[in-house]
């Protein structure tokens, strides 16, 4: 596993983290099989040199924590959580309740990084970014907080939050599919010493090679773009992992990992992915690939009409060991809509379900 330290100051964790967003219709809900399902998955993870666990918990309901929590109790220390702070109000004491909540959940005593996410509706702009972060640098004086993440934030609150507390690392949605990122709040934050972690870094599961680009009916890809560029980057996408002997998936995950100090944390409950997400280490882009990327993403974030998959050829391949297009594991790992041979060892429903017009397997974002 290769390693990187978040921002100028921040703790050293492993290039990819592991996503702990999980959303099914069809696992096991039983107390005993969701926590042998979350602890296996984690200790793979750990196993496979995984430290970064991001754990939001926006239904605020405690189960993904505490999952989480009993599976890494036995490994803590080798373990940097990351946590997600939702409180009541920005008062000083709901966000201490908020902190408190979220660390007897996780059955620990410090959490290694906390977002500050920013409230919905006018309350953002009639409440400064100043005033946010003040309770939780009180949390950090305590102990309770080691480093302070930002997440969905402006490059001027950014800028601001910085000012008034030292921002470890920002979250931000980053993938092949969504770079308006790079535009300001990247190099802003490369600028400030401040890590990044790209969150939906499978583009919400556009960037997993199983959907054409086009809309999704049950809501499950997010809008990215026009669809006609989304069907276009997919089309190329699929072209260049093709010549790469690798799934989708991994070449997007191997993209985001080229770019220096990002760091991706792909949420999935499944078992085939995870080990499909860590084998993306092992895929190198050499210099043809790199240009063939970046001339597929100016295409695709353009109004041209030229057809990216006739920018192709062969292609160097990738460095490491590659498992074909074709095979069932990076299948299984790209897909949406076929999930691999039985339950992902019975990992539980962690958000209310959504509305669908069937049952879909987990899928990675």
């Amino acid at each position: 596993m290769q390693h990187v330290r978040l921002g100028a100051a921040g703790p050293v964790t492993s290039r990819l983290g592991l996503g702990c967003l999980w959303r099914s219709d069809g696992f096991d809900r039983s107390a005993a099989g969701a926590a042998a399902g979350v602890t296996k998955l984690i200790n793979r993870a750990l196993d496979g040199g995984v430290t970064l666990l991001d754990v939001p918990d926006p239904a605020r309901d405690g189960l993904g924590p505490r999952l989480v929590g009993r599976a890494v109790a036995a490994r803590r220390a080798e373990v940097l959580i990351a946590a997600h702070s939702w409180p009541a109000s920005e008062r000083a004491k709901d966000v201490a309740a908020e902190c408190d909540r979220i660390l007897r959940q996780l059955a620990t005593d410090h959490l290694d990084l906390y977002y500050l996410h920013p409230p919905a509706g006018p309350a953002r702009a009639a409440i400064p970014v100043e005033e946010r972060i003040g309770p939780l640098t009180q949390l950090v004086a305590a102990g309770k907080i080691r480093h302070l993440g930002v997440y969905g934030a402006g490059p001027a609150e950014l800028a601001r939050a910085h000012a008034a507390h030292p921002v470890t690392a920002l979250a931000v949605e980053y993938s092949m599919a969504a770079r308006q990122a790079e535009e300001d709040l990247l190099p802003l934050a490369r600028k400030l010493g401040i890590g990044v972690v790209a969150c939906r870094p499978l583009g919400g599961g556009l960037l997993t090679g199983r959907c054409s680009g086009a809309a999704d009916p049950t809501g499950a890809v997010g809008p990215t773009g026009p669809p006609a560029e989304r069907s276009r980057l997919i089309r190329g996408l699929r072209a260049v992992a093709a010549d790469l002997d690798v799934g989708v998936s991994r070449l997007a995950l191997a993209w985001l990992l080229s770019r220096g100090d990002v760091v991706p944390v792909p949420n999935t409950a499944n078992p085939v992915h995870l080990e499909m997400n860590l084998r993306s280490l092992e895929v190198g882009l050499p210099p043809d690939v790199e240009e063939r990327l970046a001339a597929l993403l100016d295409d695709t974030d353009g109004d041209g009409d030229a057809d990216v998959e006739s920018q192709s050829g062969t292609g160097a391949r990738a460095t490491g060991t590659g498992t074909g297009t074709g095979t069932k594991a990076d299948t299984d790992a790209d897909s949406l809509d076929r999930p691999p041979e039985g339950p992902p060892d019975g990992l539980p429903d962690l958000l209310p379900p959504r509305p669908s017009r069937r049952r879909r397997a987990p899928h990675q974002s």
